[in-house]
């Protein structure tokens, strides 16, 4: 069964839905964004999480103190990394049981400690390639980057990944939409 990560909660009320829809992670986006959240809220919005679904803290170059706050504070499962990572930052996650998402754009820049893997052309933007394909890796692939209910299906059996990873596909004017999230969780456990 392929997993599924809704990113970008930031409200009490995509907690609630999450809850509803039962993803298998959820993303919170520590990076300047619409969806920023701050550690404040990110306690707050995991206190009401259905603890069986994992949390992952998404960065964008930050440093190994602001990722390992949150670490420490036991607010997240996984850390998804954009940028060059830190030195030691994957042997401190890995110290505290969390696991990283590398983000990166080629084969090369992945690091062999990375515990999965993300291609993301769009860098969070929420767009498509123009054509979807699988990677040389030896860790788990995250399918990410434009995700919706039109192209999932076929995203996934060219990539065929671990984890679909989504965000705006999830959204309408900008809001997480309960009927969208449930429908691509639901079509995403099938595949």
């Amino acid at each position: 069964m392929v997993k599924i990560k809704l990113c970008g909660l930031h409200t009490t009320a995509d907690i609630a839905k999450a809850n509803q829809v039962h993803p298998d992670f959820v993303g919170l986006v520590f990076a300047p964004s619409q969806r920023q959240v701050d550690l404040k809220t990110a306690r707050i919005l995991t206190q009401d999480l259905d603890p069986t679904i994992a949390v992952a803290g998404v960065y964008v170059n930050a440093s190994t103190e602001t990722v390992m706050a949150a670490v420490t504070d036991r607010v997240l499962q996984l850390v998804q990394y954009y940028g060059a990572l830190p030195a030691n930052l994957i042997a401190q996650l890995h110290e505290q049981h969390v696991q990283l998402i590398q983000v990166v754009q080629t084969e090369t820049d992945v690091d062999p400690e990375a515990d999965y893997v993300m291609f993301d052309a769009s860098r969070g933007r929420g767009q498509a390639p123009a054509q979807f394909q699988k990677h040389a890796v030896t860790q788990p692939e995250i399918l990410s980057g434009g995700i919706t209910l039109a192209n999932v299906q076929t995203a996934v059996a060219i990539v065929k990944p671990a984890v679909v990873d989504i965000s705006s596909g999830v959204e309408t004017d900008s809001h997480k939409d309960l009927a969208k999230m449930q429908a691509l969780t639901d079509l995403v456990h099938r595949l």
